[in-house]
């Protein structure tokens, strides 16, 4: 307790002071004393505390509110740090847990709360400057400087390191501060120098821009400072994690930091350096821009006097256009950051590390003074070029008179474009060297159009001399007119028999026959007279081409020459085209020279594999002989050695058909065999894909003739399957997963019903039968014959009602065999079911064998007079069948059909009948003639191309002939197209 005139302080007085300054921990602690200590002032020890209470009380709902506003609404940070305020405003010292607490949040909430003000900031200062007003833009930065910066000083820093941030930041407020208090002056001094020159008062532009480069100094001095300070405040930065390892980072630095330079991942500029060099560029660009429009007019109109020939004018405006060029340069110094540079000559321009632009500013002036004087001098030569020009004439003596007066304008023009283009030349070293900028531009611009300008002088003296070279050459070139083009309608001719000739009566068939032979004769022969054209041609050409380069350069010249020099190129060409067609005529004639030759091997291949019995090879070789024959065709049409490859073809074709036959007949008959004994054993779809095969393998040799013992018992398979189908449904059958549920439920009742009826349980077990009963009249719904379905509901009908089944049976019976003729499939389902109930019913097992035959699922019976008939037939065809005529062979093959027919089982006929087949060979035709094979073939082509309807008109107009019908590839490519159009 303190004392004060040596009285004792009354601690009750204490207390209500420690309220009022918020601090009631310690204020509690006092009263509590008073109340231990001095009864007598309970009374207002407690008041007091009540207070306390009261304000704890308002603390605490405040607390709350804070936590809540926290979770509900952690993005108002302001209203989050304004609970805090209040808070701190009533208890300034609350327990050390909840001060943790609100100091946390407090921090939290500043940080996010400075970070959105600080991109606040930017986002304004970012508008000022887009608007162009540089001032605003520095003052909105320095507003920010204050952010974080409670947080920095509570932080701990040394004195060293706080003293150099406070100074560093210092700095740099004075500059911004300073460059604020002048930046919209400068700008406002730069636009009145730019309305000087915009008004041609180049004397009052240049004092004024001596006064704006004072201000510009000062800029950049300013600059200077705060990049320096920026320097400092970045070393610093980069010591804090060593002061705080756990928490390197100090946002008032980073906030610094982003105010003076900028955010590195932002493109758009920021900061304030970055101000400061947006109002110095602003400045720079535009007096750039104001010089450069002022001198592109200046300069414009300096061209026009020039064009018009005011020689006079010319010289009076040059003054102006160099101090329009030193005003340019002086602009992109400004605009290169550089204000120290004195006045340099062209050459020493190159010795300062500028860009190429600024470079090339320079140039610029020197290249209009040089310009200047190069049309000063020629405008001399003007006036006695346009004296030449009168004694234009016709005469050959006079127009060499002519030619000499030019030549003296020669070399006075030589001079002149001498001294030019050494200018020229270091001008343009200036501009290779540098970025193409609008003064690169503007100085390339200048020497092309001086020199265009010489050029055209030059032009103009050589002019005469050109006219009689040129009018000499067009009375050599009307002597050899007419020379070349029959000569290239003749190539195209002769190149017709090497491309194809369509030698079709038919104007909707295509027959192309090429004949390389007559087309090289033919060649040879026209070779002779181009090299006779071309020789003539060459002399007017040669004759020329030593003359001077101006007058080989001259348009005019250049015509007349092209004529006949194009004409020279014209025959030149058709003489390259004749020797390649004699290239191709011989090519074209070797290789098929070849090809036949290799066909001829490949037969010979064929033929020793077909003796062999090697089919494949055999098959092999033969196709691609035929392939070497037809490709040498379609290269050299030759009568003979078309005829020779048909037959080759043809007869080792049928030498192959004879042994495919013999192997086809042999594999169906196994096939058959196979599939017969498979049908035997039920098993109808494993018969069926031997059978399908057997169609299939029998087609390749009969395509149309289809094997009568395959088709029959094919009809009977199909047949099975097709009421297998009907009253079955097997794993891959679509209907299984609902008919076998249904089946698999009722099986399982029927089963549990049946046990019960036998427990004598009958009234549970005939709910169970009645279940399956239901599910089995779901199976019927579905699959209306289904023979498990029917069979099962006579067996749960005998279990429940056994007194009266043999009646149901009776009537079942009876009502399967009226349905016999309306519905055959049901009758004999239902009779198959009931023959598993009794099956030596009556006479069930009879009309289950007619049903069966009546609907192809078992061949007729073979009785007694089928087996005599089928030995007739078998006898008949034994009289004929030893003989080699066609005729006969095909009456026996016949015969022994129908013997099989009646009775299947007949060997000797099937021996015999193979044996007949045999010989008989296969009925395909093996081949196409080679003419065939070339439409057959182009067909196919335009089938892959897409071209349908064209490849169908070919595949039916080959199909007219009788003898292609039978051939597989023709027949299965009219196949694939009828499937394409729908037919």
């Amino acid at each position: 307790m303190a004392f004060g005139a040596g009285r004792r302080e009354d601690p009750v007085e204490t207390a209500r002071s420690l309220i009022a300054r918020n601090q009631l921990n310690e204020a509690i602690l006092v009263l509590e004393n008073v109340i231990r200590n001095d009864p007598e002032r309970i009374r207002e020890a407690e008041n007091l505390l009540r207070t306390i209470r009261r304000i704890r009380g308002e603390y605490n709902l405040l607390f709350e509110e804070l936590i809540e506003h926290i979770i509900n609404n952690p993005d108002d940070l302001e209203r989050t740090l304004e609970i805090i305020a209040e808070m701190e405003a009533l208890d300034e010292f609350p327990n050390p847990r909840v001060r943790r607490q609100i100091d946390e949040a407090r921090v939290t909430a500043q940080l996010a709360y400075d970070r959105t003000v600080l991109t606040g900031i930017l986002e304004t200062a970012r508008e000022s400057l887009a608007a162009g007003r540089h001032a605003e833009a520095v003052r909105t930065y320095l507003t920010g400087f204050s952010l974080q910066r409670r947080e920095f000083e509570e932080r701990g820093y040394g004195e060293i390191f706080q003293n150099a941030v406070e100074s560093a930041r210092a700095e740099i407020v004075a500059q911004a501060t300073d460059f604020a208090s002048r930046a919209d002056d400068v700008v406002l001094t730069a636009r009145r120098l730019a309305t000087d020159i915009r008004e041609g008062e180049l004397e009052r532009a240049d004092a004024g821009f001596a006064a704006l480069m004072e201000d510009i100094v000062a800029l950049d001095e300013a600059r200077s400072a705060v990049v320096a300070a920026h320097a400092v405040l970045v070393r610093q930065r980069s010591q804090v994690g060593l002061q705080f390892p756990d928490s390197p980072v100090d946002w008032h630095l980073v906030f610094l930091n982003t105010l003076t330079t900028g955010r590195q991942d932002i493109e758009a500029r920021e900061g304030i350096v970055s101000i400061i060099d947006t109002a110095w560029d602003t400045v720079a660009t535009e007096l750039s821009d104001t010089i450069a429009t002022r001198l592109a007019e200046k300069t414009q109109e300096y061209e026009r006097f020039i064009e018009q020939a005011e020689w006079s004018r010319v010289t009076a405006e040059t003054e102006s256009i160099v101090q329009l060029n030193k005003l340019a340069q002086r602009a992109l110094l400004l605009a290169e950051r550089r204000v120290d540079v004195p006045e340099m000559t062209i050459t020493e321009i190159r010795e300062l590390e500028l860009t190429d632009a600024a470079t090339v500013a320079f140039a610029r002036y020197d290249v209009g003074a040089e310009s200047a004087r190069v049309f000063a001098d020629l405008s001399a030569i003007v006036v006695q070029t346009d004296e030449a020009e009168s004694l234009e004439t016709e005469d050959l003596e006079d127009l060499r008179i002519r030619r000499r007066v030019f030549e003296s304008l020669h070399d006075e023009l030589d001079i002149l474009f001498a001294g030019w283009t050494d200018s020229a030349n270091l001008y343009r070293d200036f501009v290779s060297d540098a970025i193409q900028t609008e003064d690169a531009t503007r100085i390339s611009s200048v020497i092309e159009f001086t020199t265009t300008r010489l050029g055209d002088e030059f032009i103009r003296a050589r002019d005469g001399e050109i006219r009689a070279v040129v009018r000499a050459i067009e009375i050599e070139a009307e002597r050899i007119e007419g020379t070349v083009d029959p000569i290239a309608e003749r190539i195209t001719d002769i190149d017709t028999l090497l491309e194809g000739v369509d030698e079709s009566d038919d104007p909707e068939s295509v027959v192309v026959f090429r004949y390389p032979d007559r087309a090289l004769e033919e060649y040879e022969e026209l070779r002779v007279e181009a090299v006779e054209v071309r020789d003539a041609h060459r002399a007017i050409v040669e004759t020329y081409a030593e003359e001077k380069p101006y007058v080989l350069g001259d348009d005019r010249f250049a015509e007349v020459l092209s004529v006949v020099d194009s004409q020279f190129e014209r025959v030149s060409e058709a003489l390259a085209r004749i020797d390649d067609g004699i290239a191709r005529a011989e090519s074209a004639i070797d290789e098929a020279v070849a090809l036949i030759a290799e066909g001829r091997e490949l037969v010979m291949q064929a033929r020793s594999a077909i003796a062999a019995a090697q089919l494949n090879p055999a098959e092999t070789a033969w196709s691609n002989a035929r392939d070497r024959f037809f490709e040498a065709l379609e290269l050299r049409e030759d009568p003979n050695t078309r005829s020779e490859t048909d037959a080759l073809i043809r007869d080792v074709g049928l030498e192959l058909q004879d042994l495919r036959n013999r192997l086809v007949v042999q594999e169906v008959r196994e096939l058959v065999t196979e599939a017969r004994a498979l049908y035997g054993r039920d098993d109808y779809y494993s018969a069926r894909e031997y059978l399908l095969t057997a169609r299939e393998l029998w087609a390749q040799t009969n395509p149309t003739d289809p094997n009568s013992e395959v088709e029959s018992l094919l009809r009977l398979v199909s047949a099975a399957i097709a009421f297998a189908d009907e009253r079955d449904v097997t794993e891959t059958h679509p209907l299984f997963p609902i008919v076998g549920n249904y089946l698999s439920l009722a099986r399982s009742d029927f089963e549990r019903g049946r046990n019960l009826y036998n427990s004598n349980n009958v009234a549970e077990g005939d709910i169970l039968l009645r279940r399956a009963l239901e599910n089995l009249r779901a199976v019927r719904d579905i699959q209306a014959n289904n023979w498990t379905a029917k069979l099962l509901e006579l067996q749960i009908t005998r279990l429940r009602e056994p007194d009266n089944f043999g009646e149901i049976f009776q009537a079942r019976y009876e009502e399967a065999v009226s349905r016999r003729s309306d519905d055959a499939v049901a009758a004999l389902t239902d009779l198959q079911a009931l023959r598993e109930i009794q099956p030596g019913y009556r006479d069930i097992e009879a009309l289950i064998v007619e049903l069966e035959i009546e609907l192809g699922l078992r061949p007729d019976p073979i009785t007694q007079a089928r087996i005599a008939e089928s030995n007739r037939l078998l006898n008949q065809a034994r009289g004929i069948a030893d003989t080699t005529d066609r005729n006969a062979l095909t009456v026996a093959a016949s015969l022994l059909e129908q013997a099989l027919e009646a009775n299947p089982e007949n060997t000797a006929a099937r021996n015999l009948l193979d044996t007949v087949r045999v010989t008989l060979g296969g009925r395909a035709t093996v081949a196409l003639s080679s003419a065939d094979e070339q439409q057959y073939r182009r067909a196919e082509a335009q089938f892959i191309e897409g071209n349908i309807a064209q490849a169908f008109v070919i595949v039916e107009r080959l199909f007219l002939d009788e003898n292609n019908r039978a051939y597989p590839p023709l027949i299965d490519l009219r196949r694939r197209i009828s499937t394409r159009l729908g037919i």
